[in-house]
């Protein structure tokens, strides 16, 4: 399910909450690096099980937002991510994937400090895509 997650770091590099496709990206694909300290990766973490002929398909996403400095500026950021993902109905990614409507199971929930002090959310989604049949 890469075209997914692949295509939400499209979505939210176009809103303009880091960068996605460049040498000195922000937004990253199922790895988080060491580097840099503000950033964020979106993962792809599970389906529910297809039903074959039907277009309609459940995936589930997981955005984990990562920061130096003050827990509430990450958490803004992370607040960001949440708005512009969550109630998404009806529209179409970046790259072509048709959007039912993407729902979050929550606000970002903290997760603490990693091993270097940054402050670090998370956000899960719930896909509900339009495959071809």
């Amino acid at each position: 399910m890469k075209k997914l997650v692949e295509e939400v770091c499209r979505r939210l590099h176009d809103a303009g909450l880091g960068v996605f496709g460049t040498s000195s990206p922000t937004i990253f694909l199922n790895y988080q690096p060491p580097a840099p300290d503000d950033c964020m990766t979106v993962y792809y973490r599970s389906g529910d099980r297809p039903s074959p002929g039907h277009a309609h398909e459940v995936r589930r996403i997981q955005v984990i937002v990562r920061g130096r400095g003050d827990a509430a500026q990450v958490m803004d950021r992370a607040e960001a991510v949440y708005s512009n993902l969550h109630s998404l109905s009806h529209t179409v990614l970046p790259g072509g994937q048709s959007v039912i409507l993407i729902r979050a199971s929550g606000g970002p929930l903290w997760l603490g400090r990693d091993d270097k002090g940054r402050n670090e959310f998370s956000i899960e989604f719930e896909c509900h895509l339009r495959n071809e049949v």
